[in-house]
């Protein structure tokens, strides 16, 4: 075998294998060895060479079982549930193959339900860690749990920093916690002077320094920054942070090898001249985009030197931005106030940008416009040039035509504007802001009122300015456009900017530019009329752009248009643009009908998304698997399966073949007790539910087979289930303990409600006996007498009514069971209600207590039939026990049904004489 057929080479290799896993000698070749090799040579698609690899690392994978252990955590676990490919297998387990070493209920499965559940990773990421870090599951839950609070909780990271920490670095669950994990962390925290938020976010976003030693990678790269940076910051007055705040800006530069990527950097940015600091921005680039950048950044550094020619970095910006000359930067600062040249340039940045917004003009109509009325860049608190621009506005003025005035004294100014300020009545704010963001005129302000009458009073300013601002800048700042759109569709002032206004637009904009109105009507359509453009809309774009796959699928499979536009609203771009639609089409229609594949396509449109190359070998793959277990599916149906779809068809077909193999059941048999519904069983759990069964029945396969032909449930029923009624039903075994297999069969078997009043029977068998020193023969006497005994729960029923009676007898258990078997019915009757109100009643009437068996059988009607008869003949006491003594009341039926009947009969003889009547009876 491990010459032959593995073709192993060296001797050496085979004596190794052997001398540290000698049970090998053990297995069978034909019926043990080659199956499990052909599982990861044929399904998995493992070379001779990776299989020896993978053997040579861990031998006892040819030991495991191919059905209860290789495909229940190759197929059911790596690739049904954590959506690993083949390829991903053979990686894996190339890597580190002991991971098939661990049990997958107890291990396995718990550690990916805790980081797909608590830590909320989907199965796509847990793949990507697993294959990251192929040792994960060497250690236990506990100490990932405890890696992951220390995390959570000792660096107050919150959840999604933890995700983030343990997705891009999952070796840190390896580390010592209390160890070197807490060196590093005190590492950086000290020597970058780190606050315990600073410290979260850098481990957040470089969770991968966790894993980098202190001596041999971080503390060299600290040491290297702090030195270059701090003798940077000596020299122009930066502050002595720098290397921190650095840090905090880039934490991935610490990441980066310090010879290879950060010192030969961090020396040409010293060459150029670029502050030392700008190696966040540099630290992450290729070469060919670091050297672009590294040219830029000198080039605008040359702007700067020459800025400085004119003693103000504002005045620098100001001749880069508007391109003007040292003559025409000269006549500027001579009409501006001699501070000028202290003015920052993000200041005179901002005005600039206000005065774009105002006039609404270009670049180049403002330099010429600045040019001519210089105080439109003054700064100083003096200036009074931005409050005159903003009264024209309010007076109705065209700026742009009126812009000399801002060079008016105060008196000609307000002679100007007063008389105009005083026609526009005031107004709420937010038709004030509209005016003058929109620049309405009366005119226009009217109409919007009229037509929006609520805004005048919307208390929620800020709201319709946002709402506002962001139209004019999705009109490219057009002012006038975006008062078209408003005007027009009044209602966009109160659409929702997050949840309409925004996303509406990023679907507008996808399509094409469209006039101001036309897209002002979309924003106001209801949610179902806008989806329907959006459709019809990415109809036609397919229809133009793809003219050719469109009249092909059409053609080809015969859809009619509206199947047709079904199909193309869910096809990406891509597929139809690679011609890739049409190989899927040419494809499918190798294996089945014309008719099937159509109604594939309109059922599952994203099939032809696929390559038709990975379509081709995922049909193969899949075939081979479902073939692997009985299922001989045409490629067709497996070919246009969902992923979920075929994991239930192939857990399904799993459990078929299980059950047929371990009891012997035909096809009608499997039939017959499978659920309808199709889900993802584990073979290992069914596997082993067998054999729970089986070692309660204590008998042989057939019994298993009778049972699980008679309840179905015991197999698929969930485990919590399962084991509450396994449970349940060993502790009635216990109490028949000479229980034959057939006694076990028919209780494994009983329905729910039937083995429910089988067990409060034995468990009042049991009570009885235990509290009564009642025999089995007794027990059996009371039980086929009584009508409620054994029915109920009797630690809630009867154990309360036992206590009671045995506390009435000062204890005495033979007196108590002599009652009940006097009267079996005694404990059927309510303790509230029947047993303590008549036992109150022998007390008070001076009889025996153990009278209570005769007593308790008295309804509350026969009890005031003999008070009224007291009343009626105006009785004593004494009189009413000589006439009906209560012993003989409770005893005999007869007189309690006749009693009434005599007294009416003898009343009406005695011509209804009360007191003669008391005499005769007496």
């Amino acid at each position: 075998f491990f010459f032959n057929t593995l073709r192993f080479e060296d001797v050496g290799q085979v004596r190794e294998l052997l001398v540290n896993t000698p049970k090998l000698l053990l297995c069978a070749v034909d019926t043990g060895l080659i199956p499990r090799m052909k599982f990861l040579h044929k399904e998995m698609q493992f070379s001779l060479e990776e299989l020896r690899e993978v053997y040579r690392k861990n031998p006892k994978l040819l030991l495991y079982s191919v059905d209860e252990n290789l495909r229940e955590k190759i197929i059911f676990f790596f690739i049904l549930q954590l959506n690993m490919e083949p390829k991903h297998v053979r990686k894996l387990l190339l890597s580190y193959p002991q991971v098939m070493d661990y049990n997958l209920e107890n291990h396995l499965v718990p550690i990916a339900h805790y980081l797909m559940t608590e830590l909320e990773f989907s199965s796509i990421e847990l793949r990507s860690i697993l294959l990251k870090f192929p040792r994960l599951f060497t250690h236990s839950l506990i100490k990932i749990k405890h890696v992951t609070g220390f995390l959570r909780y000792e660096l107050q990271l919150d959840a999604n920093q933890v995700k983030r920490v343990l997705f891009q670095s999952p070796q840190v669950l390896g580390l010592d916690a209390e160890g070197n994990l807490k060196q590093k962390i005190e590492f950086l925290r000290s020597r970058l002077n780190l606050t315990e938020y600073e410290l979260s976010v850098v481990l957040s976003k470089m969770p991968t320094l966790l894993g980098c030693s202190i001596q041999n990678n971080l503390l060299p790269k600290v040491e290297y920054l702090e030195s270059v940076l701090l003798s940077q910051s000596k020299h122009s007055n930066k502050s002595p942070t720098i290397l921190k705040d650095t840090v905090l800006k880039q934490p991935t530069l610490l990441g980066y090898s310090l010879d290879s990527r950060i010192r030969p950097r961090m020396e040409q940015l010293m060459q150029a001249g670029v502050p030392l600091e700008k190696i966040t921005v540099g630290i992450s680039m290729t070469e060919r985009k670091f050297q672009e950048w590294l040219s830029s950044s000198e080039s605008k550094r040359k702007r700067l030197d020459n800025a400085k020619l004119y003693d103000s970095a504002a005045l620098g910006y100001l001749s880069e931005t508007l391109n003007f000359g040292v003559s025409e930067i000269d006549l500027i600062r001579a009409s501006l106030p001699s501070e000028c040249t202290e003015w920052g340039a993000s200041k005179l940045r901002a005005r600039i940008r206000y005065l774009r917004e105002v006039l609404g003009v270009s670049l180049g109509e403002l330099r010429d416009i600045i040019l001519a009325y210089p105080l439109l860049l003054d700064l100083s608190p003096e200036s009074v040039t931005r409050e005159r621009l903003n009264k024209l506005q309010k007076a109705g003025f065209n700026i742009h035509d009126n812009l000399r005035s801002i060079t008016y004294n105060d008196q000609d100014f307000e002679k100007l504007v007063k008389p105009f300020l005083n026609q526009h009545r005031p107004s709420k704010s937010n038709v004030s802001f509209l005016r003058e963001k929109l620049r309405l005129d009366e005119k226009e302000e009217r109409m919007l009122l009229s037509r929006l009458p609520s805004i005048e009073n919307n208390p929620n300013r800020k709201t319709l300015e946002d709402r506002a601002n962001y139209l004019v800048k999705e009109f490219n700042n057009n002012v006038k456009l975006a008062k078209t759109a408003i005007l027009h569709q009044p209602t966009l002032l109160q659409l929702s900017l997050a949840r309409v206004i925004l996303p509406r637009m990023e679907k507008i904009r996808s399509f094409h530019a469209l006039d101001s109105i036309t897209t002002a009507q979309l924003l106001v359509l209801h949610n179902n009329e806008f989806e329907e453009w959006c459709r019809d809309q990415t109809i036609q774009r397919v229809h133009k752009e793809f003219p050719k796959t469109v009249q092909f699928i059409r053609t080809t499979l015969q859809m009619k248009q509206e199947e047709l536009d079904s199909v193309l609203i869910r096809i990406s771009s891509e597929a139809l643009a690679n011609y890739n639609a049409e190989k899927v089409v040419n494809f499918l229609l190798t294996l089945d009908s014309l008719e099937r594949v159509k109604t594939a396509i309109i059922r599952q449109p994203y099939l032809v998304s696929i390559q038709v190359d990975r379509l081709e070998d995922k049909t193969n793959k899949r075939r081979s698997l479902l073939q692997s277990v009985d299922d001989w599916s045409d490629a067709f149906t497996v070919a246009t399966m969902t992923n979920d779809e075929f994991k239930m068809r192939l857990s399904y077909m799993n459990v078929r073949a299980t059950l047929k193999r371990s009891l012997g059941l035909d096809d009608t048999q499997v039939d017959s007790i499978l659920p309808r519904s199709q889900n993802l069983w584990s073979i290992s759990g069914i596997t082993k539910r067998l054999d729970r069964i089986s070692q309660f029945l204590q008998g042989s396969k057939d019994d298993v087979k009778k049972a699980v032909l008679s309840k179905p449930d015991l197999v698929f029923c969930s485990e919590k289930k399962f084991r509450k009624s396994t449970a349940d039903r060993l502790a009635v075994l216990h109490h028949l303990s000479s229980a034959s297999a057939a006694d076990r069969l028919e209780l494994i078997t009983l329905d729910s409600k039937s083995f429910t009043r089988l067990r409060y029977r034995e468990a009042t068998r049991e009570m009885l006996q235990g509290m009564l020193d009642l025999s089995n023969e007794d027990f059996d006497f009371v039980l086929s007498r009584a009508n409620r005994l054994g029915t109920w729960d009797p630690n809630e029923t009867l154990k309360p009514k036992i206590d009671f009676m045995l506390h009435e007898f000062s204890g005495s258990r033979r007196a108590v069971r002599d009652l009940l078997l006097e009267n079996p019915r005694l404990f059927d009757f309510s303790l509230h209600s029947r047993l303590i109100p008549r036992m109150r009643m022998l007390g008070e009437l001076g009889l025996p207590l153990d009278l209570i068996s005769s007593f308790v059988m008295l309804t509350e009607n026969e009890i005031q039939q003999r008070h009224n008869l007291k009343s009626y003949l105006n009785l004593t006491d004494v009189e009413l026990d000589m006439i009906v003594p209560p012993v003989l009341w409770s005893e005999q039926r007869n007189l309690r049904q006749n009693i009434q009947s005599a007294i009416n009969f003898l009343s009406s003889k005695t011509n209804n004489d009360t007191v003669l009547l008391k005499q005769i009876l007496l």
